[in-house]
């Protein structure tokens, strides 16, 4: 019986040894470590610019600790446990699950970028005054391993194209075909094909239908490379284009056009496969919509998100870090 008794508070103290075991102090705060899965997904921002990283993890912290991403950069960044990125990232029977902006760990991310980051667990984020927030930014590099994520996409083009897809219900494909020009293709047998094809054969109803809501889209889409065209394939040939619509207004309309011969009708002859947006960025050129920033178009790939979330949408993600150079910290392992 002692003996049963004596391995059960061994097992015991032990348990308690891992559970306490990767909690740290720093400058009085009790800090824990996290570990975030490999498993990641893209999903799209809700009412935000960027397509997010949804991240999970285990923690020996307590429930309802909140769990901070953080740079080596002395920055803290923004875990959310909703989409729209607001509200904070809490501990449940160890484990977490939150969104994050690629672009607030780098601002250069894009596809294949390997972010690096912090992730630790303390008891409330809000609870912590300045001085805190600051030196647990300054000192948990130091305490803590890096965990590092590859992103699978670009952030830009993933918002893009997840807003798309997901307002047209998943029966378009969308494809990036220049810097801003992004082609917009009913799926075969679709209800938004049929749509199309109504419109095209004189449905006027289909045509203020299908415009309407693209210039909607479109109104709503702007990148750092500038505001985003759509362009409405035509189901019945992929090599013309019925719409262009940017910042909510239609730039070319087929299913008005008259008799008479445009530029896209023109083209029409040429060979070669992008001559259609060939013309669209001449134009955009023209009439300078074209905005002078710097960006990297090595992209090109075609993805989209199957994750979906059902938080409500709101505003912009805000940065409430601060950093200070000079914080003092005394940094003790807890027995």
């Amino acid at each position: 019986m002692k003996k049963r008794m004596t391995l059960a508070l061994s097992l015991l103290a032990l348990t308690l040894l891992v559970l306490t075991g990767c909690a740290k102090k720093i400058d009085g705060i009790k800090v824990y470590e996290t570990k975030v899965s490999e498993k990641t997904s893209a999903v799209p921002g809700k009412g935000y610019a960027h397509e997010l990283i949804k991240l999970s993890g285990t923690t020996s912290a307590p429930n309802g600790y909140d769990v901070l991403i953080m740079t080596k950069h002395s920055e803290q960044t923004v875990f959310s446990n909703t989409a729209n990125m607001k509200g904070s990232v809490k501990v449940s029977d160890g484990k977490f699950t939150g969104y994050i902006d690629p672009t607030l760990i780098d601002k250069k991310a894009k596809k294949g970028t390997n972010l690096k980051y912090y992730a630790i667990a303390v008891k409330s984020k809000k609870s912590l005054s300045e001085k805190e927030r600051n030196s647990l930014i300054r000192n948990a590099p130091k305490k803590f391993k890096e965990t590092a994520t590859k992103l699978t996409f670009d952030p830009e083009d993933g918002y893009v194209k997840s807003m798309v897809t997901n307002v047209l219900n998943n029966q378009v494909t969308v494809e990036k075909k220049a810097k801003t020009v992004y082609a917009v293709t009913p799926k075969k047998n679709s209800t938004y094909e049929d749509k199309v094809s109504k419109a095209l054969y004189g449905d006027k109803d289909k045509q203020d239908e299908l415009t309407g809501t693209l210039d909607g889209i479109s109104q709503e889409l702007k990148t750092s490379k500038g505001r985003v065209t759509l362009v409405l394939i035509n189901p019945e040939n992929h090599k013309r284009f019925l719409y262009a619509s940017v910042n909510g207004k239609q730039k070319y309309n087929a299913f008005k056009n008259t008799t008479e011969d445009t530029e896209a009708d023109e083209a029409v002859a040429d060979d070669g496969e992008e001559y259609d947006f060939e013309i669209i960025e001449e134009w955009w050129i023209e009439e300078d919509y074209w905005e002078e920033t710097e960006y990297d178009d090595g992209d090109d790939t075609d993805y989209s998100s199957d994750d979906s979330d059902d938080d409500s949408t709101d505003d912009e993600t805000s940065d409430d870090s601060d950093t200070t150079d000079d914080v003092d910290t005394d940094i003790t392992d807890e027995e």
